[in-house]
């Protein structure tokens, strides 16, 4: 009875349940930044401060760089002496013009000397127009010497600093990636196409990323883009699929996998 009992064997019984299967689709996707912004500088000019540090997380708005903008403060106040000259102009030449209509009235005067005044007037209107224009685009201008963050997200490198001369079309002040929400970018065969047609939206269609051995391992999110054609020469279709990363578990450039339910088989 001894040698029985060290030779049986331990069954335990559970209840069967009938379920709901899911037909999953396995692939590799790449982690891609949602968008990537590069800040470049509006006009030439030397930077005064760096307001940042490289691999920084900023949020839309913060400050970044700030220009020496001394050049266009003196032009604003240069327009803003001429935009005070024209007024005093105008005031005199609307008092002329008065003069003159009431000369007209009693015959001292011409149609033509009246004319005269009358266009002096409506010069300088539209010069005080053109004044006040002169204005707003140099404000506008010298507002581009503040260089804020125009989305959230990580800085990369910088190599420009306090003192370095930028320009428009060749310096590169910084790029900043928007990782929340984060994309992660695959491919699917051409026989999946009904898949993703299932739906009128494609954002209604669900997709699950593994990027780790454990289960917490991964994030729920949804199909955001499908490409308009089919590739001819590897018989596949581009989608993207976008995902919550406020922890930052995704990062661009990594490998993961994109589960998608194909089907479920009914209990």
């Amino acid at each position: 009875n001894e040698v029985k009992l060290k030779n049986a064997v331990t069954v335990v019984l559970a209840p069967v349940e009938q379920q709901s299967v899911a037909i999953q689709i396995k692939v590799k996707g790449t982690v891609l930044p949602k968008q990537t912004i590069v800040v470049r500088p509006q006009f030439g000019a030397v930077i005064k401060s760096v307001h940042i540090k490289e691999g920084q997380f900023v949020k839309r708005g913060d400050k970044l760089f700030t220009l020496d903008t001394r050049d266009r403060e003196a032009n604003l106040a240069k327009s803003n002496a001429q935009l005070l000259k024209t007024k005093a102009e105008l005031a005199i030449a609307l008092r002329n013009f008065q003069r003159q209509q009431a000369l007209f009235r009693k015959n001292f005067i011409s149609q033509a000397m009246l004319d005269v005044a009358r266009n002096q007037v409506e010069l300088l209107q539209n010069q005080l127009k053109f004044d006040q224009a002169t204005i707003q685009a140099d404000r506008v201008s010298l507002s581009y010497g503040e260089i804020y963050a125009p989305i959230s997200g990580r800085t990369g490198s910088i190599t420009l600093f306090p003192g370095s001369l930028v320009q428009p079309e060749t310096s590169q002040l910084v790029s900043i990636m928007q990782l929340d929400p984060i994309q992660v970018s695959f491919v699917l065969p051409e026989s999946e196409l009904r898949l993703l047609q299932q739906s009128p939206t494609s954002n209604q269609i669900n997709a699950t990323v593994r990027f780790g051995s454990s289960d917490s391992d991964k994030l729920e999110g949804e199909i955001v883009f499908i490409d308009n054609a089919i590739d001819t020469a590897s018989g596949t279709i581009h989608v993207k699929a976008e995902f919550a990363n406020e922890d930052r578990k995704l990062w661009p450039g990594m490998f993961v996998e994109v589960i998608l339910i194909k089907q479920r088989i009914s209990d």
